[in-house]
C-alpha cells in the first residue's frame, strides 16, 4: 500500500537505539519515506529544511518526530483518525507527568509578551484543543505549510523560528503554532497517543 505521509526528523548524527527501533517499526507500518536532516544548535533551520524537502514531494502529510522519543508503530495511524490538520501525541517534558507538552495561551503582558501555561488538567484518551504543543510528535497537513509559506515568504524562517516576542524568547515549535493559529488553524493533542521522552544524562 502506497503511503501518503513522510516522516521527518532532525538529528546530530548519533541517535538512541530506542528511537531507531521505534522509527523502523513506524516506517514498516506506514510504508513511509523518511526525511532526515542533520542539525547543529540551529534546530529551527533543520526543521525548515525538512518541511522544504517534504513540500517537494506530492505527499499530503508530514509527521515530525524528535530523536529523543519512543513511540508505537501505529502512532501515525492513530493520529490520522482524528482528522485534524495539526495534531500531536502526548509527551511529558523530560518524562515528568506534571508537565505535558500542551499549552494554552493566557492574556499577553502589557509589552506584548505572550504568556503560555501548561495544561495540567487535560482529559485522558481525548483529542484536545490546545494553543501550542511541541514538534516532537506532530502530524501536519501540507496545506498548513503551504499557507504559512504564502503568508511569510521568507525562505530562512518560514515555519519554525526561535523568535523574541516582547521579553520572551519563544521556541521554534511554539512559534510554528502561533503562525498556524494566525491563519485560523486549530491545534490538537491526542492524549491517547502516548510518546516516551528519552532522558539521557551525562556526568
Amino acid at each position: 500500500m502506497e503511503s501518503n505521509v513522510a516522516i521527518g526528523y532532525v538529528h546530530n548524527a548519533l541517535v538512541h537505539a530506542a528511537f531507531t527501533n521505534s522509527l523502523v517499526g513506524l516506517v514498516r507500518h506506514e510504508n513511509a519515506i523518511t526525511i532526515p536532516r542533520w542539525s547543529t544548535a540551529n534546530i529551527s533551520g533543520a526543521r525548515n529544511e525538512v518541511v522544504r524537502a517534504f513540500l517537494e514531494t506530492d505527499l499530503e502529510w508530514l509527521f515530525m518526530v524528535d530523536t529523543d522519543t519512543v513511540f508505537t508503530p501505529d502512532t501515525i495511524a492513530r493520529l490520522m483518525k482524528n482528522e485534524k490538520e495539526i495534531v500531536g501525541g502526548l509527551i511529558h517534558i523530560d518524562g515528568n507527568t506534571k508537565y505535558p507538552s500542551m499549552f494554552f495561551r493566557q492574556p499577553d503582558r502589557e509589552d506584548g509578551t505572550p504568556e503560555y501555561e501548561v495544561m495540567t488538567d487535560y482529559i485522558h484518551k481525548s483529542c484536545m484543543r490546545v494553543d501550542a504543543t511541541g514538534a516532537a510528535c506532530l502530524l501536519v497537513h501540507r496545506t498548513v505549510f503551504e499557507n504559512i509559506q504564502r503568508w511569510l515568504p521568507n525562505p530562512a524562517a518560514q515555519w519554525f523560528q526561535e523568535l523574541q516576542v516582547g521579553n520572551t524568547l519563544c521556541s521554534e515549535d511554539v512559534v510554528f503554532c502561533m503562525r498556524a493559529e494566525s491563519l485560523d488553524y486549530e491545534i490538537f493533542v491526542d492524549t491517547s497517543v502516548n510518546v516516551g521522552h528519552i532522558k539521557v544524562r551525562v556526568i
